[in-house]
């Protein structure tokens, strides 16, 4: 069972999220980039390493839009987010375990 769902070769809805820390305060995106990863449960290789949109900086939201490709393979997939702040520093949300995004075969 995903945390997301989206129909195989679709482009919406889009993920949103909004990325917390451990201790569940919000993350401050000022200044940051924002990577959305995601690969196969059943292991193998990346599947998307993409930009996402920071929509609330201050609010810790993201957006990212579903390209060409990311998801025309049906199935379970692992996901988190790469923050890079403007230090160089980098922190992946979640912290624990991933999110499961599960693309759901289309009829055509």
């Amino acid at each position: 069972m995903g945390d997301f769902y989206i129909k195989q070769n679709d482009s919406r809805p889009y993920l949103d999220a909004q990325l917390f820390n451990a201790d569940n305060t919000v993350i401050d995106l000022t200044g940051c980039t924002v990577r959305f990863i995601m690969a196969p449960t059943s292991g193998g290789s990346v599947k998307v390493n993409g930009l996402c949109a920071i929509t609330d900086a201050m609010n810790g939201k993201v957006r990212y839009y579903w390209q060409t490709g990311d998801t025309d393979a049906f199935g379970d997939y692992k996901a988190e987010f790469e923050v890079t702040f403007p230090d160089g520093s980098r922190q992946t949300i979640p912290n624990d375990g991933y999110i499961i995004v599960s693309v759901t075969k289309d009829l055509g």
